[in-house]
């Protein structure tokens, strides 16, 4: 790729942060209004056992739930024209491929689902300060690139 700046590490890492934050919001208040549902009908359970297993059921829910509105999210925004998630706009950068175009739904879910790959350790991520076009695990595996823009978009 020529012409393009690659982000780096803190940049990525903040519109991430926003990113996570607003993803977030709406998962919390749904979790939160289910679980408090559940502590008002305490008394409805015989057992420690019925409660902690609807609290797991509520537990497992809420992170399919945050799994399904990721794809969502990520997937939308990233392969829409701005190539970009809200943090990522608010940080100049957007995702690219190697052709320097807007990445594909396809392509956006992959490196979604990398992402998780990269959490291990953080190590898919720190990859991203060292190497040559500041790619993360993630990056690498869906054949894209994270470029700073000079436009709001």
């Amino acid at each position: 790729m020529t012409n393009h700046i690659y982000a780096g590490f803190w940049r990525r890492l903040i519109a991430g942060v926003i990113d996570a934050y607003l993803i977030s919001i709406p998962i919390s208040v749904i979790s939160g209004i289910a679980i408090s549902v559940m502590a008002w009908n305490a008394n409805n359970f015989s057992t420690i056992e019925q409660y902690l297993t609807r609290l797991f059921v509520i537990n497992l829910l809420t992170l399919v739930f945050y799994f399904i509105v990721g794809v969502l999210y990520f997937g939308g925004m990233q392969s829409r024209k701005s190539g970009a998630t809200i943090g990522k706009r608010i940080m100049k950068i957007k995702v690219v491929d190697s052709t320097g175009e807007v990445i594909t739904f396809r392509k956006s879910l992959l490196r979604y689902i990398s992402m998780f790959l990269s959490s291990i350790l953080g190590i898919g991520f720190i990859m991203i300060a060292f190497t040559k076009h500041k790619q993360g695990l993630h990056d690498l595996f869906s054949k894209s690139y994270v470029v700073k823009t000079n436009t709001n978009i």
